[in-house]
């Protein structure tokens, strides 16, 4: 606009008649371009006129009225001191800038346009608000929008956005559904938009004024600026004759913002695994956690870390085998070390093999860098093999096996890293109790897997799933031939469902790309009607086969309720084809219907591997706990500690589902574990401890990873001592 007009002002004001029609033109785009803003800013044009009489403001709002009059007399005066020349272009021009500037705005105006439309109440507006944002939203703008940011664009658009969506306010909360349900992926698996001014990138008030809302609370949230993970190791210790692993995740937080950041993660564990140990390094010592009842550490935490503004670490669960991390603050500049100790017992393939899962992130908001390694060890005293067919371990001097490895973050999230354990023909172990006279025994028990009368197939139709097709389609194929199939295709659009028998591969295949997979879906009505259908005959499965449902689109209450009072026996069965959060599985926690299919492999492999448990010949093996008397002296070899920790959490468990919470707390809390009902909090000082009634663990009680080093100089110190032994021998003889 300013070099528009000063171009015809010059020319005119010299009575040059070169370029008369570049001018004319470039005057009548300015005069439409200044004319679009002004009709823009027509709602606040009157509040400008009295901002200037009241309080000298006001003259910002009134500068596109202002240049499109200085525009228009601009053009006359050329016209008036340049006699026989006549402008073109000039409502051409006009016409055109406005077009040019319309066709700008309109990605962010329809973005705005749906996002008003899904804080409808009326469910058939919001459907259509979220097939306007599928087909022609702004993917960036939706992400400000989830993170609050929509105010922070320049006034233009705020204009846009007034006109759009009728200045219908969207929350952040609205906003992160509407963000998933547009792209099949939560708002904070991607990293969060960068504040932008006129200037451009605006990183001090990034850093300054970025508010984490989640600070404290019971989830992860938005991701945070400047916070990172440093460093990650696992360290584990397998007991091939208890079938348990214990492993040891120590990670380092790095903050490089300038203001204190909490570190928040959830963490899927091993299947049938139990935070045992959490340890938090402060000024250099390493601080055991105290355990109890999960209002009670929250509210220690709350206090000491979001008041205080101290040094805690809170470890609770968020669904089955899930857990949430969170540490306070991670000081500017500064780095926070922390460490989670979990007991695990093996998934047994047959009594003389398991497989150990490593943890992973399933959402956090800090960043990994992408070259960042996490660094695992695991030991046994028997053979261990990479679970994805890489390399064996190695057997030291002292006889223990050894398995070392580094992965990316994003091989521990796709690639599913396990180790294959070998372990004696044993079916017998057992550890001493705490209660005194009494013994932790555990027995591998084999059963004939039953066959279900019915199999019915829930498929996520979100958009993500687009790519597991082939996978779930060749791994469908193997389902077994004599079971009853039908398949239902989770959709907003319809609920549909095709018939398996005896279909190919390829035949699978062409039936699911019949379908529209797109933005995320919500899976719950789809499985009701899967539910309803099943409890037509006894001993039917479902099984759910989803992406992560990163946003509870729906209630879960008919879906409990359902399994809750579930007459005909159906069986649930979960697989879940990425890793990632999943809201509706953590509402499904605690129900025995409920089944979590572990990811061992690929799609195809882990289907497989469930609908072989249903053929005749095939056996399945569990590992059984029970506490008893110690005499008669039970069989098998004597285990470590892990056995009644694994017992304690099934058992607290057990109790909680009977309705009796004070027992399931009291165990749990003795046994020093983190379950549905219990947590885990370190604090900073004795004092602390003691306000809230907390004691910290023993570190005499805790379990341990004997660390590399360590044990490479316990077996120097062994072969000294065997060699000075034989010099003695030599020299007596």
């Amino acid at each position: 606009m300013p070099a528009a007009n000063l171009w015809i002002w010059r020319a005119a004001r010299a009575r040059d008649t070169r370029h008369a029609t570049a001018i004319g033109w470039l005057s009548g785009a300015a005069i439409g371009i200044s004319l679009f803003y002004t009709i823009l800013y027509v709602p606040f044009t009157p509040w400008a006129v009295v901002a200037i009489l009241f309080f000298g403001l006001g003259l910002i709002p009134l500068a596109p009225l202002f240049a499109t009059a200085t525009a228009f007399y601009l053009r006359a005066a050329y016209q008036k001191h340049v006699p026989g020349v006549r402008l073109p272009g000039g409502w051409p021009g006009a016409l055109a800038g406005i077009g040019l500037l319309t066709l700008f705005q309109l990605p962010n105006a329809i973005t705005y346009y749906g996002l008003a439309k899904i804080t409808s109440e009326d469910p058939d507006v919001r459907a259509h608000g979220v097939r306007v944002l599928r087909r022609f939203g702004d993917e960036d703008l939706i992400l400000r929008a989830c993170y609050g940011l929509l105010r922070n664009r320049n006034i233009d658009m705020d204009v846009i956005r007034w006109l759009a969506s009728g200045n219908q306010y969207v929350s952040a909360e609205q906003a992160r559904e509407a963000y998933y349900r547009v792209t099949g992926r939560p708002f904070n698996s991607v990293p969060a938009p960068s504040l932008f001014t006129q200037n451009g990138r605006w990183t001090a008030l990034e850093d300054e004024f970025t508010w984490d809302e989640g600070l404290g609370g019971d989830a992860v949230a938005q991701r945070v600026k400047g916070l990172s993970l440093l460093s990650s190791r696992m360290d584990a210790a397998a007991d091939p004759e208890a079938a348990t692993v214990y492993c040891e995740w120590t990670m380092e937080f790095k903050n490089v913002s300038n203001q204190p950041r909490e570190a928040r993660a959830q963490v899927a564990l091993p299947p049938g695994g139990v935070v045992s140990r959490v340890t938090l390094w402060i000024n250099g010592e390493e601080r055991e956690a105290a355990f109890g009842g999960r209002s009670q550490v929250r509210e220690a935490y709350e206090e000491v870390a979001v008041v205080q503004r101290r040094d805690p670490i809170l470890v609770t669960t968020c669904g089955p085998d899930r857990v949430l991390v969170q540490c306070f603050p991670v000081l500017v500049g500064g780095v926070m070390k922390a460490r989670l100790g979990i007991s695990a017992p093996l998934l047994l393939e047959s009594p003389e093999q398991g497989r150990f899962v490593w943890p992973q992130f399933l959402e956090r908001n800090f960043s990994v860098a992408g070259d960042l390694k996490h660094e695992l060890w695991i030991e046994s005293s028997a053979a261990l093999s990479n679970g994805l067919g890489a390399n064996a371990a190695t057997q030291a001097a002292s006889g223990k096996f050894s398995l070392r490895g580094t992965v990316t973050e994003l091989d521990l999230v796709d690639a599913v890293p396990n180790v294959i354990v070998r372990r004696p023909a044993i079916t017998e172990a057992w550890t001493p109790a705490r209660v005194p006279g009494q013994v932790i025994r555990q027995t591998i028990r084999s059963r004939t897997a039953q066959s279900p009368s019915k199999l019915i197939l829930v498929l996520d139709g979100s958009a993500q799933m687009r790519d597991a097709l082939p996978e779930i389609a060749a791994g469908l194929a193997a389902a077994p031939r004599h079971i009853p199939a039908e398949l239902i295709v989770a959709s907003d659009r319809r609920t549909e469902s095709i018939m398996l028998s005896n279909a190919s591969s390829d035949e699978l295949l062409r039936r699911l790309r019949r379908f529209r997979f797109e933005g995320g879906q919500d899976n719950v009505p789809a499985l009701e009607t899967a539910l309803d259908a099943a409890a037509e005959t006894s001993g039917a499965v479902v099984l759910w086969i989803h992406n992560p449902q990163a946003t509870l689109l729906s209630a879960e209450t008919g879906l409990r309720q359902r399994l809750e009072h579930n007459v005909a026996g159906t069986r649930l069965i979960e697989l879940q084809t990425r890793t990632g959060p999943d809201r509706l599985v953590e509402k499904l926690d605690g129900l025995s219907a409920v089944e979590h299919a572990p990811r061992l492999g690929t799609l195809r492999e882990d289907l497989a591997r469930l609908f072989a448990r249903w053929t005749s010949a095939a056996q399945q093996f569990e590992l059984v706990r029970e506490r008893v008397n110690a005499e008669p002296a039970p069989a098998g070899p004597q285990a470590g500690r892990d056995l009644e920790r694994l017992w304690a959490r099934d058992e607290a468990l057990r109790l909680a589902a009977a309705r009796n919470p004070a027992s399931a707390v009291a165990l749990a809390t003795e046994q020093q574990l983190v379950t549905p009902l219990t947590g885990a909090v370190v604090l900073e000082t004795a004092e602390q401890y003691a306000q809230h009634g907390l004691t910290p663990a023993d570190p005499a009680t805790v379990p341990a990873v004997p660390e590399p080093n360590a044990m490479a100089l316990a077996a120097l110190a062994a072969g000294l001592w065997w060699w000075r032994r034989m010099l003695r021998q030599r020299k007596a003889s």
